[in-house]
């Protein structure tokens, strides 16, 4: 899941760049990065839940005009984003599934309501983005029972498909056309949503480079769809 190895690889924000931070909320006063996360993830009795709320919601008011804050929530949930994908994930592709979780974070993250949800923020984010990744699951598994029961159906007369941009996509991420790194900027720009320039940080890589490569996979996508339709 080169999504998950990215965020795992990315550096701690600088110290300076930490006690910016902390001059805004005050919560992360006295911690670095390291300690913050390392409060976040403990989870010996007794555990502070009130102090964790703080913290994140901290950063969850950082990252709606700081995009490194936002990435750093993000590494702090890495262990509760691979659990959903363990339980959420099977029968999609893994990379297509991290993107997606990845993308319905970020989004929860920049419009998550505080005054309405301040207890329990890391479990109402990762609860909230597994939504996604159970519809894309369960229309995965639609598609597939769809599939199975059109080959068994030998009695009746082709007819045309009626491909949708979803069944396009499916049968091109099947077909290995695309990279993995070229599937996550499709699915998670185009499909869900996610802003170029907030991917394109994620991925570690410029907006420019990212958008050019953008370009290159929809145009491997379309040159890939248009020869096999052809050959039909």
């Amino acid at each position: 899941m080169r999504l998950l190895t990215t965020l795992q690889s990315i550096p701690p924000p600088a110290q300076r760049r930490f006690r910016v931070w902390a001059a805004q909320e005050p919560a992360l006063a006295a911690l670095d990065f390291q300690a913050m996360r390392d409060l976040l993830l403990d989870d010996h009795e007794p555990i502070d839940h009130d102090r964790k709320d703080q913290l994140l919601a901290a950063l969850i008011r950082l990252a709606r005009t700081d995009h490194d804050a936002g990435t750093g929530l993000l590494v702090c949930l890495l262990p509760g984003i691979k659990a959903k994908l363990r339980d959420h994930a099977r029968g999609l592709d893994p990379d297509e599934a991290a993107s997606v979780l990845v993308a319905a974070l970020w989004q929860r993250i920049r419009s998550y309501p505080l005054d309405r949800r301040p207890r329990k923020i890391a479990l109402n984010l990762l609860l909230d983005a597994a939504r996604d990744v159970i519809a894309a699951r369960n229309a995965q598994k639609a598609w597939d029972n769809h599939a199975q029961l059109d080959d068994q159906d030998h009695d009746t007369e082709d007819t045309d498909p009626g491909y949708t941009p979803g069944l396009i996509w499916h049968l091109v991420r099947c077909a290995g056309v695309l990279t993995p790194r070229e599937i996550i900027l499709i699915d998670a720009t185009r499909l869900r949503g996610l802003p170029l320039t907030d991917l394109a940080r994620l991925l570690g890589i410029g907006h420019e480079a990212a958008k050019k490569a953008r370009r290159r996979a929809e145009l491997k996508l379309a040159a890939y769809w248009a020869n096999s339709r052809d050959a039909v």
